[in-house]
């Protein structure tokens, strides 16, 4: 049964062409409706009279727009402040998320779409302008329609439809502001296969014993002692050249290490004016200082003495240095055993003095005096690498004890060594128990008097210590250093033309020390804390270690981790829920007739004559679909 629709010549209306053969037409049309209805339905007619006649297919939309939704949040969960991921392709993760971000915004799209198109019906049902069917259907297409029936007017009158458009245009938004949610930075990840290494030691031996009472120093270490004196390091740590951190960024857990420490005192109490001539002398000691390890007395001040060469001028001694002893015998025990002392007197200037312009001979004068000393200790740090750079924080250190407790100095001593065991030591930044034992084992191998330091006889009773517990000294290398030091500060001093302190002539060694004047305890203190360094330096980088001699870390690998931001994902989630709040309204709102949507047979069907099919309470949209497709028409014009 097949219907043709003929229009007048002089009309293109729909409306008149419906007019024609109405009643045939209505007939026919409920006929194949009838007709229609006794057919089999195949089970995709049945699912797809559902999808149309329901709003399963929109409430099937925002579950996909929520699952999308979800899937994103639990990806970004996954991957926050990790690594970027490398996916096959070189797919990234702004990548995913723009396909996920894409989907529920077509999701949310097809139900805006169905919703405006509903909202269309209930416009219609009152009267409004036909006109306004156009401006309905080009809201359900693009963003220009939807502009368009918000500049329609009638807020109040169709509130709905005018929300669905604005959501509808809040979509277009989700896409780019979704790249914000995805924020790149530069992090670091433990690198497997790779290591960080540092250089320590338990025992140093350098230095070759000459003949009986005299040792020559190691070449690195001298080095290492004319670099702390004349061109000290910025850090301790700066000193350290032989470490490894492929990557340049490394941790390294705590570890211990022989080193040399230093301590610094002033003893002004020592300091006497000279009688006889203008200037000061240092005393030895307080209580006694006729002590049998008697020191010539340092002097600063006028010499009494005139020397002529192109002009003449009165020699002033402006620092004395000297050796001493790391304890005043008449005090006490010091509480560390010195490898070296060293006094120094100074004369120097106020500071109200203006050294820069070096007319500092009519400044006025006043004595400073310090001993400092040097003692082989075990130095404890932590550690760590960042842009290749090394630095070391210092947290214990314990003094070395001598293996002679009566023995005065190294140089009156022979055979005088520095050691000491320790109960626990560090592994790979974990403190274990060192176990001592009374009889060798195969792990304990190393024989410590009960003092913890080395026997120098061989009938003393020991205990057998874990060669990493043990930390010593040799007399070869302390001598050597003790000698090496002597030549450059024992009985040496700086000279000056007429008191001055700026023109110096003297050891190049001496004139930092004296630092134009102004030496004082905070930069002794600093010049023998940079001795020190330079001095434990040379030690773990040259010293002999145990089984785990090296300190093993972490090579971190530079990457680019994932930032979220997460409240840039609020407005996809406000979107799904005003998109689904839209839905539930029009549901609610459309439940006398049914699902109509977008579709535009119920125009057709029930028009101006409202004559081709009967418009029911409840119509349904596949009903229409199947009538319309029994019916063909044409739109043309009779010539």
């Amino acid at each position: 049964m097949r219907a043709k629709i003929h229009c007048s010549r002089d009309t293109l209306s729909l409306a008149p062409c419906f007019e024609i053969g109405a009643d045939s037409m209505a007939t026919r049309a409920t006929e194949a409706e009838a007709g229609k209805r006794k057919q089999y339905k195949t089970r995709y007619e049945r699912l797809d009279s559902f999808f149309t006649d329901t709003w399963a297919l929109e409430i099937l939309w925002c579950i996909v727009a929520i699952a999308l939704l979800a899937g994103m949040s639990a990806l970004l969960a996954v991957y926050r402040d990790a690594s970027q991921p490398q996916w096959p392709y070189g797919i990234s993760i702004n990548t995913v998320i723009s396909l996920l971000v894409s989907g529920v915004g077509g999701a949310l799209a097809n139900v805006l779409s169905a919703c405006i198109g509903e909202s269309k019906w209930q416009w219609f049902a009152s009267r409004h302008p036909l006109s306004d069917i156009e401006t309905f259907d080009k809201a359900t297409r693009d963003t220009w329609g939807k502009m368009q029936l918000l500049a329609h007017g009638y807020w109040r009158a169709h509130y709905l439809a005018n929300c669905g458009c604005l959501i509808a245009v809040g979509t277009l938004v989700i896409g780019p502001f979704s790249q914000q949610v995805v924020t790149y930075y530069n992090c670091y990840s433990v690198s497997p296969d790779r290591f960080a290494w540092l250089p320590r030691a338990n025992n140093y031996t350098a230095g070759s014993r000459v003949y009986t009472g005299h040792s020559a120093i190691d070449p690195k270490m001298a080095s290492a002692i004319y670099t702390g004196i004349l061109n000290p390091p910025i850090t301790d740590a700066s000193a350290i050249k032989s470490f490894s951190c492929d990557s340049g960024n490394c941790t390294l857990p705590q570890f211990s290490t022989l080193g040399m420490c230093h301590s610094c005192h002033e003893i002004l109490e020592l300091i006497h004016p000279n009688d006889t001539f203008p200037g000061y002398w240092l005393d030895n000691w307080v209580g006694d200082p006729s002590w049998n390890w008697w020191r010539e007395d340092s002097r600063v001040g006028y010499t009494n003495k005139s020397v002529t060469t192109h002009y003449t001028y009165t020699p002033y001694t402006m620092l004395s240095s000297r050796k001493s002893l790391g304890f005043d015998p008449s005090l006490g025990d010091a509480p560390f055993d010195d490898l070296i002392t060293l006094d120094f007197l100074t004369l120097n200037v106020d500071t109200t003095c203006n050294t820069t312009t070096g007319q500092t001979e009519t400044c006025t004068k006043h004595p400073f005096a310090v001993r400092c000393s040097l003692y082989p200790c075990i130095k404890t740090f932590s550690a760590k690498i960042i842009n290749s750079v090394l630095s070391e924080d210092l947290t214990s250190s314990v003094p070395l004890k001598k293996s002679n407790i009566s023995a005065i100095e190294v140089t009156t001593s022979e055979n005088l060594t520095w050691s000491y065991a320790t109960d626990t030591t560090l592994h790979r930044g974990l403190m274990t128990d060192c176990n001592a034992s009374e009889i060798r084992t195969e792990t304990n191998t190393v024989p410590m008097t009960g003092n913890r330091t080395n026997p120098l006889y061989g009938n003393e009773t020991v205990k057998w210590y874990p060669e990493d517990c043990v930390y010593s000294l040799s007399y070869a290398a302390a001598l050597a250093i003790n000698q090496f030091l002597s030549v450059l500060f024992d009985e040496n001093s700086l000279e000056s033309r007429n008191g001055s302190v700026t023109d110096l002539f003297g050891d190049h060694w001496l004139k930092p020390f004296y630092n134009n004047g102004m030496a004082n305890f905070s930069s002794a203190n600093a010049y023998f804390a940079s001795l020190a360094g330079t001095i434990t330096a040379d030690m773990r980088q040259n010293g002999q270690g145990a089984k785990l001699a090296e300190v093993i870390g972490s090579v971190f690998l530079s990457q680019t981790c994932i930032r979220i931001q997460w409240p840039w994902l609020t407005i996809p989630v406000f979107l799904v829920i005003a998109t689904i709040g839209f839905l539930i309204s029009i549901i609610v709102s459309s439940a006398w007739r049914g699902a109509w949507k977008s579709s535009f047979l119920p125009a057709v069907f029930f028009g101006t004559h409202n004559n081709v099919l009967p418009l029911e309470p409840r119509s349904l949209q596949s009903s229409m679909m199947a009538a319309a497709k029994q019916i063909q028409v044409q739109l043309y014009v009779n010539n």
